[in-house]
């Protein structure tokens, strides 16, 4: 069985390290007797070729607006946060606070983060997406901008690659302003979608979600 995904670390990466996403949705799938591969692509081919049954399904590119394919339940729900250098003389309490920032963020952000922030960042100093997540951090540090918007376990993770866990936590501060965006599956075969959510419940009732996501976190 073929899955579409597209690199985003944590969650997809390449490598002997899979990604929280990707590691969740094979071990929900084995859980069912089913063995997968991931097939690297973009958001246009994923959602035609799930839609044709070229693939099986794919993973948080499709719009759940689609009603040609089944959506699963959700494999995880990403939580946006706005991050800047510790030592700024500013606070982001709400969307509205980032208007006069320069912000950079990832790509598809103002899609992906709806209208109210597309409408924040419009009237921004200076706005920004990156191609690569792995450039947030680096690009914030050398004040190329005083605001990052990225999810917080991608922050968490590429934070303790460039700093360590405990240099992070004194380095930047984090503000909660965004709503949750929830990542599902979606299958071009309803019985699929069905077998992968009752793996999905296993993995969550069993603990092993939670194990795979401290897997990734933890280091």
């Amino acid at each position: 069985m073929t899955i579409q995904v597209m690199p985003l670390p944590p969650y997809v990466m390449e490598g002997a390290r899979h990604g929280i996403a990707c590691d969740i949705i094979e071990r929900a799938m084995a859980n069912q007797g089913i063995k997968i591969k991931f097939s690297y692509t973009n958001y246009k081919r994923m959602e035609m070729e799930v839609v044709q049954g070229i693939a099986d399904g794919a993973f948080a590119g499709i719009p759940t607006d689609n009603q040609q394919v089944y959506f699963s339940e959700p494999v995880i729900e990403f939580r946006n946060i706005a991050v800047t250098l510790r030592d700024q003389p500013f606070a982001i309490d709400k969307l509205e606070d980032l208007s006069n920032k320069h912000v950079i963020s990832f790509r598809h952000a103002t899609r992906i983060l709806g209208k109210d922030f597309a409408l924040a960042v419009k009237n921004a100093a200076s706005y920004f997406e990156v191609a690569d997540q792995r450039s947030q951090l680096p690009m914030l540090n050398a004040q190329r901008g005083n605001v990052t918007v990225l999810d917080f376990r991608a922050f968490v993770f590429y934070a303790n690659i460039l700093h360590g866990k405990e240099h992070s936590q004194i380095l930047y501060k984090q503000y909660a302003i965004f709503k949750p965006v929830i990542g599902q599956m979606a299958f071009k075969k309803m019985e699929v979608r069905d077998q992968f959510n009752r793996g999905l419940k296993s993995l969550l009732q069993s603990g092993e979600y939670a194990a795979i996501i401290n897997n990734y976190l933890d280091d």
